[in-house]
């Protein structure tokens, strides 16, 4: 036999083993495989699939049903369902798979409680499709549980989780909370408790005012915590054929009514097509929540209106929802963002104080004082200053009737504060007027006055000496790469090259501890004086001075300094280059930048591994 021949024989031969191991070893043992799990499943169908579930234990009868908005209940009674358990329900049972087969047994032995006692549950899909299963009770070792599959008469053992949610009731199923509403859809709310009647109206995504008794502005995290309250609370219990008595359950005289006036979803473009409405959109809907009587010592009545059933929930619910208008009331005495400040001006009656603080247009977040002297000002002194008066909250409100019996009138303020705030024409004000250990102050609202707490307003009480800006030298640590430091005796140069700091040492250099320069730059940055000298202290009454000069990289100066200790060892005495200032700060200012100095300064160097 010729080569080639033998060649075409081996590519035939291939040919059929490949062909054998594709068709049997592949599709046929694949499909195989696929048909023994899919057997092996109790319900082999997806769980997207399914569109309705038929639970069904002893004479009791639960049908779940998939809609556009969710799943709901329909028998025995119409509501909705809690979306977590179906989903853990469909989860455990569309995976369901049976470990292994019964022979030679009956399937109604009553060991096996597949007749006396049976649960089924059956799952339909999309298609009208139906998979059943019945359930009944646990092996000896209460490892799994016997199951029959479809109209099948063979016993199965299945893990013995879903004998847990075999035990499931209708209150397991159903949707526990007082109702279902989004929040942030409610435009109004009209709440009645006793004789008291308060109106809400959203007048902003997160922006509410209160429309009677009276007109002021409302607080959003009270407002929006109210309707949670009222909706999300847990229901204990459902009365789903109750008397159809009022009386009974207090509601022809409730405690408290609640009307959430909300808005619904614009329908879709094709929902307005199925429904041929040509103007279908945003329309108002009211939820109505009554309050009933005590149930016992630890429950109450609830009912939502259009809902047969009666709720009953926890007596915490009333403690909740028991509000006056004071709690729905904006206790926030201003109204603005720190960072769209633009001006503050202050006035200390008592001590014959103005102060005005202007942002600069140039540098972000800089600000200088412009009265009484016009010097650079602490940015952060003056936005801490800002973010205290923004936290002034309302004690107590007083209309003008309850101020004029407290404050004499014409009264002037002991203190006064205007707020330009950016993009608004006339600035924020409030005056305040001390009244004995009482604050009072009298915002932008002209009929109400507030009661504020002294603590807060006295946080707020400034000078320029706490305003202005009191740092000794202004300079950005990681730009300075050459620290000179002389002394009477000693002159010491450091210097980076690398991100690494060394000092010259004659012709070589030596390594040292990055962190040493670091924190004396730091240190050195942070120092601010506590009085500015208007002459320098007799030369006997100091030590001998220290001179330090900081540069960058490029060789240019970035701050020129000296001080001196004086020697009673209390107070250091700064200079700057240029300036004509003497600058004292305490010796407690100083101590960080002290220790500082002495580690950098220590001859005995500690190397950096």
């Amino acid at each position: 036999m010729s080569g080639f021949k033998r060649s075409l024989i081996g590519v035939v031969i291939l040919a059929l083993l490949g062909g054998y191991y594709y068709f049997y070893e592949i599709r046929y043992r694949g499909r195989k495989a696929k048909e023994k799990e899919i057997s092996e499943k109790l319900y082999p169908v997806e769980r997207a699939d399914v569109t309705k579930v038929v639970y069904k234990k002893g004479q009791t009868e639960i049908v779940l049903e998939k809609t556009g908005n969710g799943w709901v209940i329909t028998a025995p009674v119409k509501t909705d369902a809690d979306a977590k358990t179906v989903n853990n329900f469909l989860k455990t049972f569309q995976g369901l798979k049976s470990f292994r087969t019964l022979k030679d047994v009956k399937w109604d032995d009553p060991d096996f409680g597949l007749k006396k006692a049976p649960v089924h549950v059956t799952l339909y899909t999309k298609k009208g499709k139906a998979y059943m299963a019945t359930f009944g009770g646990s092996n000896p070792t209460k490892s799994y549980t016997y199951a029959l599959k479809g109209d099948k008469k063979t016993v199965l053992l299945v893990w013995v989780y879903p004998r847990k949610l075999l035990n499931e009731t209708l209150y397991d199923f159903r949707f526990k909370k007082v109702a279902s509403l989004d929040a942030d859809r409610v435009k109004r709310i009209h709440f009645v408790k006793g004789d008291e009647a308060i109106d809400l109206k959203r007048v902003g995504k997160h922006q509410w005012k209160i429309v009677s008794p009276i007109k002021t502005r409302g607080d959003r995290y009270s407002i929006e915590g109210f309707i949670s309250a009222a909706t999300d609370e847990k229901v204990i219990r459902f009365l789903d054929n109750p008397p159809q008595k009022p009386e009974e359950f207090g509601w022809d005289h409730p405690k408290m009514k609640i009307d959430l006036i909300w808005t619904q979803k614009a329908a879709s473009k094709g929902e307005k097509e199925k429904k041929g409405a040509a103007k279908a959109g945003v329309g108002e809907k009211t939820m109505t929540i009554l309050v009933g009587k005590n149930r016992d010592n630890k429950h109450v009545y609830v009912k939502v209106a259009g809902s047969p059933s009666v709720l009953v929930v926890k007596n915490s619910y009333l403690k909740d929802l028991d509000k006056k208008v004071y709690d729905f009331r904006d206790k926030n005495v201003w109204n603005y963002e720190i960072d769209d400040v633009i001006r503050v001006g202050y006035e200390n009656r008592e001590k014959n104080l103005v102060i005005e603080a202007k942002k600069l247009e140039t540098g972000e977040g800089t600000w200088e004082l412009v009265k009484p002297e016009k010097v650079r000002a602490d940015t952060r002194a003056v936005e801490n200053w800002l973010w205290d008066l923004s936290g002034f909250r309302v004690k107590k409100f007083l209309d003008r009737g309850e101020f004029e019996k407290q404050v004499s009138t014409p009264a002037k303020p002991d203190l006064s504060f205007e707020i330009g705030v950016k993009g608004r024409k006339a600035p924020l004000t409030l005056k305040l007027y001390h009244v004995g250990e009482t604050w009072i102050a009298r915002g932008d609202e002209p009929n109400w006055f507030y009661v504020l707490d002294a603590k807060d307003v006295q946080k707020t009480f400034k000078t320029v000496f706490d305003l202005r800006y009191r740092r000794i030298v202004a300079f950005e640590d990681t730009n300075v790469a050459k620290v000179e430091i002389k002394t009477e005796k000693a002159s010491r140069l450091f210097f980076k090259k690398k991100n690494r700091w060394y000092e010259k040492l004659g012709e070589n250099k030596e390594k040292i501890p990055n962190i040493d320069v670091l924190n004396f730059l730091w240190e050195l940055g942070d120092l601010k004086y506590s009085k500015i000298l208007k002459k320098t202290p007799k030369q006997e009454a100091m030590n001998s001075p220290v001179h330090v000069a900081l540069f960058d990289k490029e060789g240019k100066p970035m701050g020129d300094v000296r001080f001196r200790e004086t020697k009673d060892g209390l107070k250091f005495i700064f200079t700057v280059k240029g300036k004509k200032d003497i600058y004292l700060i305490d010796r407690a200012r100083a101590n960080k930048f002290e220790k500082a100095y002495r580690k950098l300064t220590s001859k005995k160097k500690k190397k950096e591994e």
